[in-house]
């Protein structure tokens, strides 16, 4: 299959990237905190714009960023099951999520639920592949995806209403607002969504609401006010093993087997609120933004078979404040406070009640230098619970032509162990006859990290290319580790400190536009991650990815897409079962535009493969769906 691989990639193993852009003249925030031209960005950095969220008929954050290159997606289940992401070889909790620049990765587990991020509010999403805690300090290790929402558009309909269903009872209803009058103005979504699941106890529904309303101060700025509440309901079918404590694998299936849940009870239920308070204006040499924001949690988990039923609930408010001069310079502070609480609802006891406070300085400048834009940026943070951090970054891209740009980038990482590594309590279940007891290690340090990369682009009217090479070092990462004891049938989990690590490896991509109307593209990420000191590899890092996508639009408004990807094997976290078998999936696309009404189908793994991305977490065959958009303008 190696082989295979080469002879696939060897005629891009020079070329790639580009349409994947939608426009090299993309504005991109989140590199600079301050609109910028993609032209000038490094090539580590890329945007899925709004037309391009709307063509895949996403449903979630997940699903959106699967296609994307150099990102990995993890899935435990069908709608609604958690599902998390690595870039580069990195951790979930490594990974930084924002949304509209403020952190979504939770604060007790460090990692963020993609299924949990709904697409209705979403207006764009942008990724930054490598190091950037000088922009966004903790957790931004292995790269940053920076979700930016809608706001009032002149050029959107005033109603735009949507609906789907397909298959394992799956629906979908969603409500866009687009209002002006005078100098105020506001945007307010709606979504629903449910579906019966595939596995046995795996049913799920979701409600979320967002609004965000402005109003032009005109000489005194601009004041927006946004706001979001989300909620869902999710039967958790559980890891599936065998009689002898084996995790279900791929080969083990038998038509029914892998449909079942090892906690056919178990629900859990979760609650999202936050709020939004932002000022901007502009003043003597540049513009200033102040932003005061709050954000609560809250999630219920009853499992009756295995005696658990927890509550954990964890808040943050914070502050912020950035001076963005005209002459490249960019200045601010953050502050905020971290509140979490886990209570065992059957013994009537708080087991966690803990809060740290993390308060930062960071400056950016950007410097123009004839063909050069060179970007250096410092922030330091100073946490309650850990003490200073310092990380330098520095980003140089060297504009060879019109149509390619060469970057260069470094820089270091960090990310603060979690409320729930340093603070779980001892907490015992039972699973298919084994004792698994988990404990948190109050003596974790934090994780240090440092990331190179280099790459170039080049962009012509057909072709689209690019190359980037990357490598990071992490230093005391944290992973939770079990112990099994024989003689007790025991299992103990405890988070740790192991050995230093290392990723590296390359992005390539190649885009080719056939004609007016046909556009085919080809990505491919090369990733080595091990244990540096042990040589050993780390788990569920494919080696290889490859993606493949054709895309057919006419001028009456027929779109049809083909998307195929190849999963390499992987390592797993299981001795007997150590590696994950190498997947193909095909999904397609055909939708039909009728002046402000669109239809569309979908087919999602249309081979029905058989695969999973974590063992012993069986993902579903293949699944159709269909459904229609109406925009109003009133």
């Amino acid at each position: 299959m190696k082989n295979k691989i080469i002879a696939l990639l060897l005629p891009i193993l020079c070329l790639t990237y580009a349409y994947s852009q939608e426009s090299s003249k993309d504005v991109f925030l989140s590199l600079t905190r301050r609109a910028e031209s993609m032209r000038q960005m490094p090539t580590s950095v890329s945007v899925i714009g709004n037309e391009r969220i709307k063509n895949t008929k996403a449903r979630d954050l997940g699903e959106l960023v699967d296609s994307e290159l150099g990102l990995v997606r993890s899935k435990y289940g069908s709608l609604g099951a958690s599902s998390t992401l690595s870039i580069r070889g990195s951790t979930a909790e490594q990974v930084l999520i924002l949304i509209d620049g403020r952190r979504a990765n939770s604060i007790s587990s460090g990692d963020t639920n993609l299924s949990a991020i709904p697409l209705d509010s979403v207006e764009r999403v942008e990724i930054i592949r490598g190091s950037a805690s000088a922009i966004y300090g903790t957790n931004a290790m292995g790269g940053i995806v920076n979700i930016i929402t809608k706001g009032y558009d002149e050029n959107m309909p005033k109603i735009d209403f949507g609906a789907s269903a397909g298959s394992y009872g799956e629906r979908n209803f969603k409500l866009h607002l687009n209002l002006k009058k005078d100098r105020l103005y506001g945007v307010a979504i709606a979504g629903n969504e449910a579906g019966n699941g595939w596995r046995e106890n795996s049913a799920f529904e979701s409600q979320n609401f967002f609004a965000r309303l402005g109003y032009d101060l005109v000489k005194y700025g601009n004041l927006e006010l946004s706001s979001s509440l989300y909620s869902n309901e999710l039967g958790v079918p559980g890891k599936l093993f065998t009689t002898t404590y084996l995790p279900l694998s791929v080969d083990m299936y038998d038509g029914t087997l892998e449909t079942k849940a090892s906690s056919p009870d178990a629900i859990q239920k979760t609650v999202k609120k936050s709020i939004k308070l932002e000022h901007k204006k502009t003043i003597p040499y540049g513009s200033l933004s102040t932003v005061i924001h709050s954000s609560d949690e809250s999630m219920k988990y009853k499992n009756p078979s295995s005696f658990l039923d927890g509550q954990y609930d964890s808040g943050v408010f914070g502050l912020e404040s950035k001076y963005m001069m005209d002459s490249g310079f960019t200045v601010g502070g953050e502050w905020w406070e971290e509140r979490y609480k886990k209570t065992n609802l059957l013994a009537d006891s708080v087991d966690v009640n803990r809060s740290r406070v993390n308060s930062s300085g960071y400056a950016q400048y950007k410097l123009g230098l004839n063909k050069f834009v060179i970007l250096p940026s410092i922030r330091f943070d100073d946490n309650s619970a850990f003490g200073s951090v310092f990380t330098p970054q520095l980003g140089v891209v060297y504009l060879v032509s019109e149509a390619g740009k060469i970057s260069l980038n470094a820089g270091k990482s960090w990310r603060a162990p979690t409320f729930d590594t340093l603070y779980w309590p001892v907490e015992t279940s039972v699973y298919s006859g084994v004792t698994c007891v988990t404990k948190g290690n109050a003596s974790l340090k934090p994780e240090q990290g440092m990331g190179y990369d280099a790459g170039f682009e080049i962009e012509s009217a057909k072709f689209g290319t690019g190359v980037t090479f990357f490598n990071s070092e992490t230093k005391d990462l944290i992973i939770w580790l079990p112990d099994y004891n024989s003689a007790t049938n025991t299992e103990t989990w405890t988070p740790m400190n192991v050995s230093n690590t290392m990723s590296t490896g390359a992005e390539m991509n190649l885009s080719h536009k056939i004609s007016s109307s046909l556009v085919q593209e080809i990505a491919y990420t090369y990733d080595w991650s091990e244990d540096a000191d042990k040589k050993a590899v780390l788990f569920y890092r494919p080696r290889n990815i490859v993606k493949y996508s054709i895309k057919y639009i006419t001028v009456f408004g027929l779109k049809a897409d083909a998307d195929l990807k190849y999963t390499g094997s992987q390592k797993t976290d299981n001795q007997t079962i150590d590696e994950l078998k190498e997947y193909y999936l095909l999904d397609l696309k055909i939708s039909q535009k009728f002046k402000d009404t669109e239809i569309w189908i979908k087919a999602e793994n249309l081979t029905d493969t058989k695969y999973q991305t974590r063992l012993g977490f069986p993902l579903a065959g293949a699944a159709f769906y269909a459904g229609f958009e109406m925009k109003f303008w009133g």
